[in-house]
């Protein structure tokens, strides 16, 4: 079902250039509308996910939804019932149908809580400083202006449709290097599939989006640009993601256009060189788009390259096993 969006005078008070929310303000998954940024482009509150629904960042000005922060994203979808509660002493609460409570991020005492055009939603204590954002905590995604530092990590969803942690991550780590990695593998080189570094003395490199596409890693020693190939379109907003199937890929999309979200960047690596990801038993073979090959039966392993002529991943790149007579 379509929500029904409704202003409620609780929700939040608008001042100029900004939206502030205050405790006290309620958001439900079908009769209240979320929490939009000044312009309208983002919005926090509640999406559809699964047969049910979760709290999260949204791009809420086109008309492909798409979903670039989660809250709690491993837990259940909840009902249609559940409620988003800015509590009175400054927390951020979802309660189930059934009365239960859980924390959507780990903040109390909260004054205040703004939703940015940038894509940032941010809460302020009672001086107006920043006790908690959504850019410190990234799930899938990241967005111009936003940084990771070193040792902040993100995680690829199960699918574009489950926000629920996936099988790979992007960290930047403390050597330098931004480096991907099947999810729970030693971040070592025998596990790493894909990595880009500074050569420089400094450390604590950061990985940096700016709002006209260029990626790129920074410390006090210099630059190095990922990719400078930004699409130079007026109106368009760009977003870093870690997708499903273990590939990092940078997206931008025309505002007021109604189209798709277009790959600008990706790393240049065989499709089959994600560790792990055509599962257990399997075989993969990319010849343009990736075909996952299942072993059913525990046959001798040789014998059934022999038999059939496939494609094996040997933890770095495919080979082709020749048949023999």
């Amino acid at each position: 079902m379509t929500p029904i969006f409704l202003f409620s005078l609780l929700s939040a008070i608008s001042t100029v250039g900004q939206s502030i929310v205050k405790p006290g303000s309620i958001l439900t998954p079908t009769t209240s509308s979320p929490w939009l940024s000044p312009s309208g482009l983002y919005a926090f509150g509640f999406y559809k996910k699964g047969n049910g629904f979760a709290v999260g960042v949204f791009l809420a000005r086109i008309s492909q939804k798409t979903v670039v922060w989660t809250a709690n994203r491993d837990n259940p979808p909840v009902s249609a019932e559940a409620t988003l509660n800015f509590t009175s002493d400054g927390r951020l609460v979802l309660q189930s149908a059934q009365g239960a409570e859980t924390s959507v991020a780990n903040f109390s005492s909260a004054s205040s809580a703004s939703m940015l055009d940038t894509g940032n939603f941010v809460v302020y204590n009672s001086t107006n400083n920043t006790i908690w954002e959504s850019f410190q905590n990234p799930t899938d995604t990241l967005l111009p202006t936003q940084r990771l530092y070193y040792d902040d990590v993100v995680d690829s969803s199960v699918s574009e449709s489950n926000q629920s942690t996936g099988r790979f991550r992007a960290i930047m780590q403390q050597d330098k290097y931004l480096a991907l990695y099947p999810l729970g593998t030693p971040y070592s080189i025998e596990y790493r599939y894909w990595s880009v570094g500074i050569n420089a003395p400094k450390l604590n490199a950061t990985l940096n989006l700016d709002k006209y596409g260029h990626l790129y890693l920074a410390n006090a020693s210099g630059i190095v640009t990922i990719s400078g190939a930004g699409n130079s379109t007026k109106g368009s907003i760009y977003r870093l993601r870690m997708d499903d199937d273990g590939f990092l890929r940078l997206y931008s999309h025309v505002l007021d256009q109604n189209g798709n979200w277009s790959i600008i960047w990706s790393p240049t690596i065989d499709k089959c060189e994600p560790k792990g990801l055509c599962g257990l038993n399997a075989f993969c073979e990319d010849d343009g788009m990736v075909k996952i090959f299942i072993a059913h039966v525990f046959l001798d392993l040789h014998l059934l390259m022999r038999a059939k002529g496939l494609w094996a991943v040997k933890g770095i790149s495919p080979q082709k096993v020749a048949k023999k007579a």
